[in-house]
């Protein structure tokens, strides 16, 4: 058993934020990235919640959702390289689907991100994630380019998490996504 840890509302410890930090620049583009010290400081806030898993092999941070309740939206999920394929990332998904609320989650469009966004993608869809309805034209803002901005796939889990809205799912998330988690209206 790995350990898990969770930072809500608490300060981050200085090696258990390096090691998060280490990953986070590791697995994710510039372009994705929330600024480090105003990330840490949602967490220590209570705004956001940061889990690890060992040694800080891997994490998650996730905001919930005020203004599309229940629904809680994964930011960041990442396992360090060297530890990726051991079940980390399935258990911090377990983590987030024990919360016993729907979660969103945001993944590069693979043809803007690739194949490691295409694996992603597909590493979701294994643990039961589905593609959210209405969500085709969701743009994340690019966070080092301001007035540019990223194509990207909402995800939910579990997969027929909202179905009674339809396609107004989408536009029900994209909104609030926008709004708590890059502060746009």
């Amino acid at each position: 058993m790995v350990d898990l840890n969770e930072w809500c509302g608490v300060p981050v410890p200085d090696g258990v934020w390096d090691g998060v930090m280490e990953i986070y620049r590791a697995s994710f583009p510039a372009a994705e990235r929330m600024g480090e010290d105003a990330l840490r400081t949602s967490i220590e806030a209570g705004v956001r919640r940061l889990w690890t898993l060992g040694s800080v092999d891997a994490f998650a941070i996730a905001l919930d959702l005020a203004t599309a309740p229940p629904w809680v939206f994964s930011e960041y999920l990442a396992v360090r390289a060297d530890a990726r394929s051991g079940g980390l990332g399935g258990g911090l998904l377990g983590t987030l689907r024990g919360l016993g609320r729907p979660v969103v989650l945001e993944v590069e469009d693979p043809e803007w991100g690739g194949e490691m966004a295409a694996r992603r993608i597909r590493f979701y869809e294994r643990h039961g994630a589905r593609r959210v309805p209405g969500s085709e034209s969701f743009r994340a803002p690019d966070l080092e380019t301001p007035g540019e901005s990223v194509p990207m796939w909402l995800l939910q889990v579990p997969a027929d998490a909202g179905s009674e809205l339809g396609d107004e799912l989408g536009r029900v998330l994209m909104q609030a996504i926008l709004s708590e988690g890059y502060g746009r209206t």
